[in-house]
């Protein structure tokens, strides 16, 4: 029993329209980049597809995945989320996707994810692992972002006091 991973994404955002029942994958991550560390990376998200490799299903299967982060600096394994699901006798597949708020970048360097994949209370396999880069971003391009920011903020509350009504107190 077990279940073979078509595909494994690191992106900034997986959107799910229930009406579909498709997925966008917003801004696929290989490289990200901050100008001071330890930081925060906002928005970060995983998706992923499983194909049941087993006998035809004739009845409900629970499953359950691991999502886990490692670095070539830090070569311990750490269990980012552990999700379950159920596959069902009428599906072969199965897909697995969260967002998170933010991903902890702790110095330049490449790091790991993996995603694991168990079968009831079987043991837990090994899937397929992909990379990011954490890079530190060129000092006078970030005064030059931050300081685009602060002139667009400015903007923005000169725009809303002028457009806004008074207050009638």
């Amino acid at each position: 029993m077990t279940l073979k991973c078509d595909w494994f994404v690191l992106c900034q955002q997986v959107i799910w329209d229930k009406g579909t029942d498709a997925l966008t994958l917003v801004n696929c991550l290989e490289q990200v980049t901050s100008s001071s560390f330890p930081s925060l990376h906002h928005g970060f998200a995983f998706a992923a597809r499983f194909t049941w490799a087993g006998e035809p299903l004739k009845e409900p299967l629970d499953t359950h995945f691991k999502l886990v982060r490692w670095s070539e600096m830090d070569d311990k394994q750490t269990t980012v989320i552990e999700l379950d699901g159920r596959l069902e006798p009428e599906t072969t597949l199965a897909r697995v996707f969260t967002n998170f708020s933010f991903m902890k970048l702790n110095r330049p360097e490449r790091v790991w994810f993996g995603l694991e994949s168990r079968v009831g209370g079987g043991r837990w396999r090994k899937g397929p692992a992909v990379s990011v880069d954490v890079k530190e971003m060129d000092k006078g391009l970030a005064v030059r972002v931050q300081r685009g920011m602060e002139r667009l903020r400015k903007s923005m509350e000169e725009e809303l006091a002028t457009t806004l009504p008074p207050d009638s107190d």
